[in-house]
């Protein structure tokens, strides 16, 4: 494994028990088997956002056709890849760059995409957590149609913030996002917690600390609705002392000490349609079935008047 990852996922996790929890664990579930898990996991019968996922996106392109017209269409995150490949068919994208930290998920959707024609494709290896690492793909083409989908955006520790930093990243860009995510308007907490509490998601979720020498006999998953904050929380507690050493540093994880594997924030519509109006996005189009969302935005034309939080 990539060494800047490892420290990475090291570091992040030595924050989360300290009590600081700016960035999480989640992107770095993908690396290193973690591709296999993830299928594993959208395959499971308990969850269904892929699936209405798909057809949220036939429904709004049929609307929509007209906006994607020879535009690059930039996939962060792709999965499996179908979700791309239901939109360079019923589209007209002129380009396509999938952009993922894991190399194995992008060769995953590099086999999905083979019979594709009509379109000139890549796959980067790419951290996405920041747009700033995306700046030259981003200025490739004057026009571009991003996709953040699977619940990806609410993985992020401040949705806001991260859209923000977007709205910014693409200053003088004609761009069009679509974002998919999950609300939590009618949702049962216990039926949340069902869909996320499966042998394939604990194994995915597990990965990061796996990568770091940490086994799941340290301590203990515990995955829950968090009513107040309104997300999933996906924690393991150690049971025991542990040190682990990566690369140069050593650190010692404590009895009791907390990391936080993973976050999937559920906002209810209300929240998630104020957290786009305030970092510098509109609403152009939207689509839902059941509690699953796709929406398409797009930057204000005034420029932001709040900082950057």
């Amino acid at each position: 494994m990539n060494p800047k990852l490892e420290n990475q996922i090291l570091g992040i996790a030595n924050e989360h028990v300290q009590g600081i929890y700016t960035d999480t664990l989640t992107r770095f579930s993908y690396v290193n088997g973690g591709a296999d898990d993830f299928l594993r996991f959208i395959e499971n019968p308990l969850y269904t956002g892929f699936a209405q996922e798909i057809l949220l996106i036939r429904r709004l392109l049929a609307r929509q056709k007209g906006i994607t017209q020879g535009r690059h269409l930039i996939d962060l995150g792709p999965g499996n890849g179908v979700k791309a490949l239901e939109l360079m068919q019923a589209a007209n994208f002129s380009s396509y760059t999938a952009v993922d930290i894991s190399t194995h998920m992008l060769e995953i959707a590099r086999k999905t995409h083979k019979k594709v024609t009509g379109v000139s494709r890549a796959y980067r290896e790419m951290d996405f957590s920041d747009p700033g690492n995306l700046q030259k793909i981003l200025h490739e083409s004057r026009q571009i149609f991003l996709t953040l989908l699977g619940n990806t955006l609410t993985n992020e520790s401040n949705i806001k913030s991260y859209l923000r930093r977007w709205r910014t990243a693409l200053h003088n860009i004609d761009a069009y996002f679509l974002i998919g995510l999950e609300t939590n308007d009618n949702n049962d907490p216990e039926q949340i917690e069902a869909e996320y509490n499966t042998a394939e998601n604990r194994q995915l979720t597990f990965r990061p600390l796996e990568k770091i020498g940490a086994c799941s006999s340290d301590g203990v998953i515990n995955i829950q609705f968090n009513r107040k904050n309104q997300r999933v929380e996906e924690t393991f507690t150690f049971t025991s002392d542990k040190w682990v050493k990566v690369n140069d540093q050593t650190v010692l994880f404590h009895k009791g000490a907390t990391v936080i594997l993973s976050i999937t924030e559920k906002p209810s519509l209300r929240k998630i349609t104020e957290m786009i109006s305030k970092s510098g996005w509109e609403i152009v189009d939207q689509e839902n079935e059941g509690n699953q969302r796709l929406t398409i935005i797009r930057p204000c034309t005034s420029p932001l008047t709040h900082p950057v939080l």
